[in-house]
């Protein structure tokens, strides 16, 4: 491999770029190739280990009126290194250590310089301008070029205000409308079973990449720069005018990497990291106060509680009782959603609410405060708000109703990260667009919502069990999604009914738990009311142990919309969960990845007459080693948990 990888590089010597002729820049040992020419636009041709082509990328970039940039004539020389990007997240959603090689390939050009990296298991490309002073981007051009009519997993988006929690529907490139539009990530499936996502990384002071159909492409677009605003309530502003460019910014910068992330096996794409290696490296010098863990929540349950000696809702008695919970169960926190202050002022407080005393109590208890916020009077508010959010004692803030991702709203995530930072303060965003590396750079920014999750359940049947085993291979990929599992009323699709006040979830309760193995989250949310976690003790006891963050993550079976299986460890001991779709199925699980050693496992899995009765479930425990091997039988939108520690 040493003697062609020699060859490789002495090649790229050899004056054929002069030429025009294409340039070869293979994965470091295969996987993948990326054929670039530049004829005259800059063109990528991404290819698999048999030289089959999956996708052809054209793009540019228009700076100034300077269009393009990025062609032969702009680009005389370039160069190539190796390198391998090693990372050890603060939270580390899917594992303690992360480490990619690649093959770079750069393109040094008169206004900058154009950057390609291929991995084996995707590409990136990045433009880089050097501008002396600001400047103006008017457009950013990335066709993709699909050799046939291919499988979509497409995020269709109503425009580009959007909290992003659509479904991804399962479609054809011929089927798409014209300009159907897609918020990321985009899936694209092959007829070998071979699977390509796009995303993107590194999102700075820049708008979010969007894409819709033109023709028989795919094309890149963009919410242009908004230059007039409305607001129509206390949390939406609705942008009226774009103008006709995209940002102003610096015109000395990098942009963001557009991603392409390659696999030949469905389940892994459940281990892709891309996203998270590519971004800009941690910028706070203290991380030790970052604390990830459980959230005992409040507002999908309506603050139902029952058996308590007092009158349940948004008051201080209420949230004392959450927090009793929370301490009970070593839940980390407890959230004030909705109620606690005037949505348009975050310091005034309602008067059934002692917002300190409640801080106060669960420090007392061992139990740290989220406060929800609304965006736009946080905005307002910035200084004063985060100042006395600091004083009072509180661990984090929850972001809400954003719902954009031009330029000037990515520039207002940052500022949150930073400014909450400052106070060691969490940030957990809500009406959010999907993640591009910010919590890499801010670590405080421990989750985000941008995903059609459990509180759908309320008003909607969209969270189906086929939706549940979807999601994960697309939104999950670049980075943690605050679905808010942990239902204790549990139907099966034809049992279930849409409650806003006594919500439920669609599928069975052993998927319910195997939820929080399988969905990644830093913060998991608990949605149910702490007095239906009280009468399913047993149950929650099985949660409330399920950790939130991962040294290590093993996928062991998937396929998209039928199933998902995925093992992973904490210290020295693993988790496994599984769940399927509206079939029920059959699991086989081998326990190989495990060292040596005998271990106790405790399946929670579906009872037998979960079929008919989604909450009927059994626990059971048994030896395990490296060498055994297990069947689990799942109902349909059916699963399993199995928590695995070693034996004394």
């Amino acid at each position: 491999m040493r003697l062609i990888l020699l060859s490789f590089l002495v090649s790229l010597l050899y004056p054929q770029w002069i030429e025009a002729q294409p340039v070869t820049i293979p994965s470091p040992e295969g996987s993948l190739q990326a054929v670039v020419t530049f004829n005259p636009a800059l063109t990528i041709s991404v290819r698999n280990k048999q030289a089959k082509e999956l996708i052809s990328i054209s793009a540019d970039i228009e700076i100034n009126s300077h269009n393009p940039l990025f062609n032969q004539d702009n680009c005389p020389s370039f160069s190539h290194t190796e390198g391998t990007l090693r990372n050890e997240p603060v939270a580390p959603v899917k594992n303690a250590f992360i480490e990619y090689a690649y093959h770079e390939f750069t393109a040094a050009c008169t206004q900058g310089s154009w950057t390609i990296r291929v991995f084996e298991d995707g590409i990136a490309y990045q433009f880089r301008t050097t501008f002396p002073d600001s400047v103006v981007v008017e457009d950013e051009q990335m066709s993709l070029h699909l050799p046939q009519d291919h499988e979509l997993w497409f995020h269709q988006e109503p425009g580009f205000f959007s909290s992003n929690e659509q479904l991804f529907i399962h479609t054809h490139t011929d089927s798409l409308a014209e300009q159907a539009l897609a918020s990321l990530p985009l899936g694209i499936g092959y007829p070998s079973g071979e699977k390509l996502v796009v995303t993107e990384s590194n999102l700075r002071s820049y708008p979010g990449l969007w894409i819709h159909k033109s023709e028989s492409k795919l094309e890149a677009t963009f919410p242009s720069y908004p230059i007039a605003e409305e607001q129509e309530n206390d949390r939406h502003i609705r942008v009226t005018d774009r103008g006709e460019f995209l940002a102003k910014t610096q015109g000395t910068r990098s942009f963001p990497w557009r991603v392409f992330v390659y696999s030949d096996k469905d389940k892994d794409l459940l281990n892709n990291e891309l996203v998270y290696a590519l971004a800009d490296d941690n910028e706070l010098p203290n991380t030790d106060w970052i604390k990830p863990g459980k959230v005992a929540w409040d507002w999908w349950n309506a603050s139902n509680l029952y058996d308590v000696p007092f009158k349940a809702g948004l008051n201080t008695d209420t949230y004392k009782y959450f927090i009793d919970f929370a301490s009970e169960y070593g839940l980390e926190y407890v959230i004030l959603d909705e109620g606690w202050s005037n949505t348009e002022d975050l310091l005034d407080l309602s008067p059934d609410f002692d917002v300190r005393e409640i801080i106060r109590y669960g420090k007392e208890k061992n139990v740290d405060i989220i406060l929800w916020v609304v965006w736009l009077t946080l905005d307002r508010q910035l200084e004063i708000a985060l100042d006395t959010f600091q004083e009072w004692g509180a661990a984090g803030i929850k972001v809400d109703f954003m719902n954009r991702d031009d330029q000037p709203m990515v520039d207002y995530y940052e500022t949150i990260a930073r400014e909450a930072a400052k106070r060691k303060l969490l940030v957990n965003f809500h009406g959010s667009y999907k993640p591009t590396g910010l919590r890499k750079r801010f670590p405080n920014v421990i989750t985000r919502e941008g995903v059609k999750g459990g509180e759908h359940n309320k008003w909607s049947r969209d969270i189906t069990p086929t939706h549940n085993t979807t999601m994960p291979f697309f939104r999950m990929l670049p980075g943690p999604i605050d679905y808010t599992p942990g239902a204790m009323r549990n139907a099966q699709p034809g049992n279930f009914r849409s409650v806003f006040a006594r919500p439920m979830s669609m599928g069975t309760r052993a998927a319910e738990v195997a939820k929080f193995i399988v969905f990644e989250s830093p913060l998991h949310m608990l949605a149910d009311s702490p007095s239906n976690y009280k009468r399913e003790a047993e149950t929650i006891r099985f949660i409330a142990q399920i950790p939130t963050v991962w040294d290590r993550t093993i996928p062991l079976s998937a396929t998209i919309g039928e199933h998902l299986v995925i093992a992973r460890q904490h210290g020295n001991s693993f988790y496994i969960g599984g769940i399927t779709n509206e079939e029920n199925r059959e699991f086989y699980i081998n326990f190989s990845f495990l060292p040596e050693g005998r271990y106790s496992a405790t399946v929670f899995q579906d009872g037998l007459n979960a079929d008919r009765f989604a909450e009927d479930y059994r626990i059971r425990t048994l030896e395990v080693t490296n060498t055994s091997t297990m069947n689990i039988s799942s109902a349909p939108a059916g699963g399993f948990a199995i928590h695995i520690a070693p034996e004394n």
